[in-house]
Protein backbone atom coordinates (compact mmCIF):
# COMPACT_ATOMS: atom_id res chain seq x y z
CA UNK A 1 0.00 0.00 0.00
CA UNK A 2 2.75 2.44 0.99
CA UNK A 3 4.67 1.48 -2.14
CA UNK A 4 1.64 2.35 -4.31
CA UNK A 5 1.28 5.73 -2.60
CA UNK A 6 4.99 6.43 -3.08
CA UNK A 7 4.84 5.48 -6.76
CA UNK A 8 1.78 7.70 -7.25
CA UNK A 9 3.52 10.63 -5.55
CA UNK A 10 6.62 10.25 -7.72
CA UNK A 11 4.47 10.09 -10.85
CA UNK A 12 2.56 13.23 -9.85
CA UNK A 13 5.81 15.09 -9.14
CA UNK A 14 7.09 14.06 -12.57
CA UNK A 15 3.90 15.36 -14.24
CA UNK A 16 4.12 18.66 -12.34
CA UNK A 17 7.75 19.06 -13.42
CA UNK A 18 6.76 18.43 -17.05
CA UNK A 19 4.02 21.06 -16.77
CA UNK A 20 6.49 23.56 -15.35
CA UNK A 21 8.97 22.82 -18.14
CA UNK A 22 6.25 23.42 -20.74
CA UNK A 23 5.66 26.91 -19.34
CA UNK A 24 9.27 28.06 -19.72
CA UNK A 25 11.89 28.12 -22.46
CA UNK A 26 15.65 27.80 -21.96
CA UNK A 27 18.13 29.96 -23.83
CA UNK A 28 20.11 28.36 -26.63
CA UNK A 29 23.73 27.57 -25.83
CA UNK A 30 25.40 30.04 -28.19
CA UNK A 31 27.02 33.47 -28.41
CA UNK A 32 23.66 35.21 -28.87
CA UNK A 33 22.57 34.05 -25.42
CA UNK A 34 25.85 35.27 -23.93
CA UNK A 35 25.07 38.75 -25.26
CA UNK A 36 21.81 38.64 -23.27
CA UNK A 37 23.13 37.48 -19.90
CA UNK A 38 26.58 39.12 -19.77
CA UNK A 39 27.21 42.75 -18.76
CA UNK A 40 27.54 45.10 -21.73
CA UNK A 41 31.15 46.14 -21.11
CA UNK A 42 32.83 42.79 -20.52
CA UNK A 43 35.07 40.49 -22.53
CA UNK A 44 32.27 37.95 -22.81
CA UNK A 45 29.91 40.45 -24.44
CA UNK A 46 32.44 41.85 -26.93
CA UNK A 47 33.96 38.46 -27.76
CA UNK A 48 30.50 36.99 -28.44
CA UNK A 49 29.62 39.98 -30.60
CA UNK A 50 32.91 39.58 -32.49
CA UNK A 51 32.17 35.90 -33.26
CA UNK A 52 28.70 36.80 -34.55
CA UNK A 53 30.02 39.60 -36.76
CA UNK A 54 32.78 37.29 -38.01
CA UNK A 55 30.14 34.76 -39.00
CA UNK A 56 28.11 37.40 -40.85
CA UNK A 57 31.32 38.60 -42.55
CA UNK A 58 31.92 35.08 -43.93
CA UNK A 59 28.40 35.07 -45.37
CA UNK A 60 28.96 38.51 -46.90
CA UNK A 61 32.19 37.37 -48.57
CA UNK A 62 30.42 34.37 -50.10
CA UNK A 63 27.62 36.61 -51.35
CA UNK A 64 30.08 38.70 -53.35
CA UNK A 65 30.46 37.93 -57.11
CA UNK A 66 33.80 36.29 -56.28
CA UNK A 67 32.02 33.71 -54.13
CA UNK A 68 28.82 33.33 -56.17
CA UNK A 69 28.57 33.17 -59.93
CA UNK A 70 25.64 35.46 -60.72
CA UNK A 71 25.11 33.85 -64.11
CA UNK A 72 21.38 33.26 -64.28
CA UNK A 73 21.74 31.23 -67.47
CA UNK A 74 22.65 28.41 -65.11
CA UNK A 75 18.99 28.34 -64.10
CA UNK A 76 18.20 26.33 -67.26
CA UNK A 77 18.62 23.01 -65.47
CA UNK A 78 17.46 19.40 -65.81
CA UNK A 79 14.10 18.38 -64.41
CA UNK A 80 15.55 16.54 -61.40
CA UNK A 81 17.49 19.66 -60.36
CA UNK A 82 14.36 21.81 -60.53
CA UNK A 83 12.49 19.21 -58.47
CA UNK A 84 15.24 19.10 -55.84
CA UNK A 85 15.24 22.89 -55.58
CA UNK A 86 11.45 22.93 -55.16
CA UNK A 87 11.49 20.31 -52.41
CA UNK A 88 14.47 21.80 -50.58
CA UNK A 89 13.04 25.30 -50.13
CA UNK A 90 11.16 24.49 -46.87
CA UNK A 91 14.16 22.41 -45.77
CA UNK A 92 16.43 25.41 -46.34
CA UNK A 93 14.20 27.53 -44.08
CA UNK A 94 13.85 24.84 -41.41
CA UNK A 95 17.61 24.29 -41.17
CA UNK A 96 18.24 27.98 -40.44
CA UNK A 97 18.29 27.42 -36.69
CA UNK A 98 19.03 31.04 -35.84
CA UNK A 99 16.17 32.37 -37.97
CA UNK A 100 13.66 29.79 -36.74
CA UNK A 101 14.78 30.35 -33.14
CA UNK A 102 14.23 34.11 -33.55
CA UNK A 103 10.75 33.53 -35.00
CA UNK A 104 9.88 31.29 -32.05
CA UNK A 105 11.28 33.73 -29.48
CA UNK A 106 9.38 36.76 -30.77
CA UNK A 107 6.08 34.87 -31.07
CA UNK A 108 6.14 32.59 -28.01
CA UNK A 109 8.33 34.08 -25.28
CA UNK A 110 7.52 36.72 -22.68
CA UNK A 111 10.51 39.05 -23.07
CA UNK A 112 9.69 41.20 -20.04
CA UNK A 113 9.93 38.27 -17.59
CA UNK A 114 11.05 39.68 -14.24
CA UNK A 115 12.09 36.25 -12.97
CA UNK A 116 14.90 36.20 -15.54
CA UNK A 117 16.44 39.32 -14.01
CA UNK A 118 16.63 37.57 -10.63
CA UNK A 119 18.99 34.99 -12.15
CA UNK A 120 20.73 37.20 -14.72
CA UNK A 121 20.43 40.90 -13.72
CA UNK A 122 21.93 42.08 -17.03
CA UNK A 123 19.39 40.23 -19.20
CA UNK A 124 17.36 43.32 -20.02
CA UNK A 125 14.54 43.55 -22.55
CA UNK A 126 16.66 45.78 -24.81
CA UNK A 127 19.51 43.24 -24.87
CA UNK A 128 17.09 40.42 -25.62
CA UNK A 129 15.69 42.32 -28.59
CA UNK A 130 19.19 43.30 -29.77
CA UNK A 131 20.40 39.69 -29.54
CA UNK A 132 17.44 38.23 -31.42
CA UNK A 133 17.46 40.93 -34.10
CA UNK A 134 21.11 40.00 -34.70
CA UNK A 135 20.10 36.33 -34.75
CA UNK A 136 17.36 37.09 -37.28
CA UNK A 137 19.79 38.97 -39.54
CA UNK A 138 22.29 36.11 -39.29
CA UNK A 139 19.65 33.53 -40.19
CA UNK A 140 18.20 35.58 -43.05
CA UNK A 141 21.62 36.22 -44.66
CA UNK A 142 22.45 32.53 -44.31
CA UNK A 143 19.11 31.57 -45.90
CA UNK A 144 19.67 33.93 -48.85
CA UNK A 145 23.14 32.47 -49.36
CA UNK A 146 21.81 28.89 -49.22
CA UNK A 147 19.08 29.73 -51.70
CA UNK A 148 21.35 31.48 -54.21
CA UNK A 149 23.89 28.66 -54.11
CA UNK A 150 21.08 26.13 -54.55
CA UNK A 151 19.71 28.03 -57.56
CA UNK A 152 23.08 28.27 -59.31
CA UNK A 153 24.05 24.63 -58.67
CA UNK A 154 23.23 22.46 -61.66
CA UNK A 155 23.62 19.04 -60.06
CA UNK A 156 21.44 17.35 -57.41
CA UNK A 157 24.34 15.81 -55.48
CA UNK A 158 26.21 19.13 -55.49
CA UNK A 159 23.14 20.86 -54.02
CA UNK A 160 23.15 18.48 -51.04
CA UNK A 161 26.91 18.83 -50.60
CA UNK A 162 26.62 22.61 -50.55
CA UNK A 163 23.89 22.37 -47.93
CA UNK A 164 26.19 20.27 -45.75
CA UNK A 165 29.13 22.63 -46.24
CA UNK A 166 27.12 25.70 -45.21
CA UNK A 167 26.00 23.97 -42.01
CA UNK A 168 29.59 24.42 -40.82
CA UNK A 169 29.30 28.21 -40.98
CA UNK A 170 25.95 28.19 -39.20
CA UNK A 171 27.45 26.44 -36.18
CA UNK A 172 30.49 28.69 -35.63
CA UNK A 173 28.94 30.51 -32.66
CA UNK A 174 27.91 27.19 -31.09
CA UNK A 175 31.48 25.89 -31.37
CA UNK A 176 32.94 28.95 -29.64
CA UNK A 177 30.27 28.76 -26.93
CA UNK A 178 31.36 25.18 -26.18
CA UNK A 179 34.98 26.31 -26.00
CA UNK A 180 34.10 29.15 -23.62
CA UNK A 181 32.01 26.78 -21.51
CA UNK A 182 35.02 24.47 -21.15
CA UNK A 183 37.16 27.37 -19.94
CA UNK A 184 39.36 27.87 -23.00
CA UNK A 185 38.92 31.65 -22.83
CA UNK A 186 39.01 32.23 -19.08
CA UNK A 187 36.99 31.52 -15.95
CA UNK A 188 34.77 34.59 -16.34
CA UNK A 189 33.43 33.44 -19.71
CA UNK A 190 32.94 29.94 -18.33
CA UNK A 191 30.78 31.34 -15.52
CA UNK A 192 28.68 33.32 -18.02
CA UNK A 193 28.14 30.16 -20.10
CA UNK A 194 26.86 28.33 -17.02
CA UNK A 195 24.54 31.26 -16.34
CA UNK A 196 23.04 30.85 -19.83
CA UNK A 197 22.02 27.29 -18.91
CA UNK A 198 20.16 28.56 -15.82
CA UNK A 199 18.08 31.27 -17.52
CA UNK A 200 14.50 30.33 -18.43
CA UNK A 201 11.97 32.66 -20.03
CA UNK A 202 8.25 32.34 -19.39
CA UNK A 203 6.15 31.46 -22.42
CA UNK A 204 3.10 33.37 -23.58
CA UNK A 205 -0.30 31.90 -22.90
CA UNK A 206 -1.15 29.09 -25.33
CA UNK A 207 -4.24 30.98 -26.52
CA UNK A 208 -2.23 34.11 -27.30
CA UNK A 209 -2.65 35.36 -30.87
CA UNK A 210 1.14 35.47 -31.38
CA UNK A 211 1.37 31.66 -31.38
CA UNK A 212 -0.20 31.56 -34.84
CA UNK A 213 2.46 33.92 -36.16
CA UNK A 214 5.15 31.21 -36.00
CA UNK A 215 3.56 29.25 -38.84
CA UNK A 216 2.69 32.44 -40.74
CA UNK A 217 6.30 33.67 -40.58
CA UNK A 218 7.58 30.31 -41.83
CA UNK A 219 5.19 30.39 -44.80
CA UNK A 220 5.95 34.05 -45.58
CA UNK A 221 9.67 33.20 -45.64
CA UNK A 222 9.10 30.37 -48.13
CA UNK A 223 6.78 32.26 -50.48
CA UNK A 224 9.33 34.63 -52.12
CA UNK A 225 11.63 31.68 -52.83
CA UNK A 226 8.82 29.69 -54.43
CA UNK A 227 7.79 32.78 -56.40
CA UNK A 228 11.30 33.16 -57.81
CA UNK A 229 11.48 29.40 -58.49
CA UNK A 230 8.32 29.70 -60.63
CA UNK A 231 9.66 32.80 -62.39
CA UNK A 232 13.00 31.10 -63.10
CA UNK A 233 11.57 27.85 -64.47
CA UNK A 234 9.12 29.76 -66.70
CA UNK A 235 11.80 32.16 -67.92
CA UNK A 236 14.73 29.82 -68.42
CA UNK A 237 13.04 26.47 -69.00
CA UNK A 238 14.16 22.90 -68.41
CA UNK A 239 17.06 21.01 -69.90
CA UNK A 240 20.49 21.57 -71.39
CA UNK A 241 19.00 22.54 -74.76
CA UNK A 242 17.46 25.66 -73.24
CA UNK A 243 20.77 26.48 -71.58
CA UNK A 244 22.55 26.39 -74.94
CA UNK A 245 19.94 28.55 -76.65
CA UNK A 246 20.05 31.18 -73.91
CA UNK A 247 23.84 31.20 -73.94
CA UNK A 248 23.81 31.97 -77.65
Amino acid sequence: MNQDITSKTVAEEGENKDDRDEDVEKLNGDCYSLIIVSPSVTRTFFFSLFIILLKIAFYTILLQPVGLEYDFLRLASPRDVWTARFLLIPVAVATQQDLVSAYYFFTNIRIDDDNVRKIAPHATKAKCIFSYVLRSADGMISLILNYLIMMQTNNVLAIFLNFAALQFLQGIDDVFFDLMEQGFFGDHMEVDCKLVKKVKFAKLDKNHWAHRMTVILFIITCLPMYAYWIYAIVTYGIGKEQLTQNAE
